[in-house]
C-alpha cells in the first residue's frame, strides 16, 4: 500500500509527494520518468505503487547519506 492509502494519484498529489511543481512532474510522467495510465484522452494517474518502488531501487542504487 502507499503512503497515500491509493493505488493512482493525480499530477497533484503525485507532486506534492515528491515535493516538486506540478508542471515539473507533469513533463516527467510526459518524458516516461514517471509510470503513469492514461484514463480517456486528457487524464492521466500515476500508478502510486510503482512510483515507490522505482524510488526504492533508486536509493538503492545509491550510496544515499
Amino acid at each position: 500500500m502507499t503512503p497515500e492509502g491509493r493505488r493512482f494519484w493525480t499530477i497533484r498529489q503525485t507532486a506534492d509527494f515528491l515535493q516538486i511543481n506540478f508542471k515539473s512532474c507533469y513533463a516527467m510522467a510526459a518524458r516516461g520518468e514517471i509510470p503513469f495510465v492514461r484514463i480517456g484522452k486528457r487524464t492521466i494517474r500515476i500508478d502510486a505503487r510503482r512510483l515507490c518502488e522505482q524510488l526504492e531501487r533508486q536509493v538503492a542504487g545509491k550510496n544515499v547519506k
